[in-house]
């Protein structure tokens, strides 16, 4: 690291970047440091969420699905809404945009029809 009255410039010189002046640095670190307190508080409040109906039930089939972490798996639950309301898991694909059917909705809402 080079220093440089009150400049920090991390070898930055090299790629043409400007110095950066210590007070903007130290700045952007406590934002980075309050973004990641944010993070860690959002992180838990969906813990303890997950843990709570109507999402408790579900979240212990989609947590052990390979790939799907906490945060995914309250996506998914959020969009589906009550998962029971789908009578078939067709209509959950179909719902999802995910089916190889025969035919797509479009969003315009007018199916068009695949020909094969």
């Amino acid at each position: 690291m080079t220093t440089e009255l009150g400049t920090h410039t991390w070898g930055l010189e090299r790629l043409g970047q400007p110095k950066l002046p210590m007070g903007e640095v130290e700045r952007d670190l406590e934002i980075v440091e309050n973004l990641e307190s944010q993070k860690a508080a959002i992180d838990q409040k969906l813990a303890e969420l997950s843990n709570t109906e109507p999402w408790s039930s579900d979240m212990v089939y989609l947590m052990q699905i390979p790939g799907l972490g906490l945060i995914f798996s309250m996506v998914i639950l959020s969009a589906i809404g009550d998962i029971k309301r789908f009578s078939h898991p067709k209509k959950l694909v179909g719902y999802a945009g995910l089916g190889a059917g025969g035919g797509c909705l479009e969003s315009s809402g007018k199916r068009s029809v695949l020909e094969g």
